[in-house]
């Protein structure tokens, strides 16, 4: 496989999960600090489609210098199909609820990144999938403590 057929559907899961940010942010703008996180996540999450678009342009310009590439896109096709389905539905959700979902994501985002590392082909690839990782990380992170501050036990998240 070649290395772009993998950043298009990484670019696309980050998108998707731009844009469910976007519709958490307007769905809590009553909430200005749920509004806030879920926006900034959303602004950070077009920075990493971004950044792989940058990725993209190089590997087109440079296409001879890289090794066609195993790599297992299962995840990432499953998540984006997850994510573009929660988006396009648009159904209500509690804040708490909405805060899960984002947690699990992130954690189901940090797994499908880190499955590129098994690839080993390309380093850029695996820098690409560890900056990626390391985001989506602070992300949780960054929910989890929006959690305790709205009242959610740890178990909850």
């Amino acid at each position: 496989m070649e290395l772009l057929q993998i950043l298009k559907p990484l670019m696309e899961l980050e998108y998707q999960m731009h844009r469910l940010y976007m519709w958490l942010g307007d769905a809590f703008q009553d909430h200005e600090e749920a509004r806030t996180v879920f926006r900034k996540l959303a602004k950070e999450e077009l920075q990493h489609r971004d950044m792989i678009h940058g990725q993209m342009a190089m590997v087109t310009e440079r296409f001879r210098e890289f090794d066609q590439i195993d790599a297992d896109l299962d995840g990432i096709l499953t998540l984006t199909g997850v994510l573009k389905e929660i988006a396009d539905q648009r159904k209500t959700m509690e804040l708490k609820q909405a805060v899960q979902v984002s947690v699990q994501i992130e954690q189901s985002a940090v797994e499908a990144h880190y499955r590129f590392l098994f690839a080993k082909a390309n380093p850029v690839l695996a820098e690409l999938s560890n900056r990626l990782a390391e985001a989506d990380s602070g992300h949780v992170q960054r929910l989890i403590d929006f959690s305790h501050r709205i009242g959610m036990t740890h178990d909850a998240v």
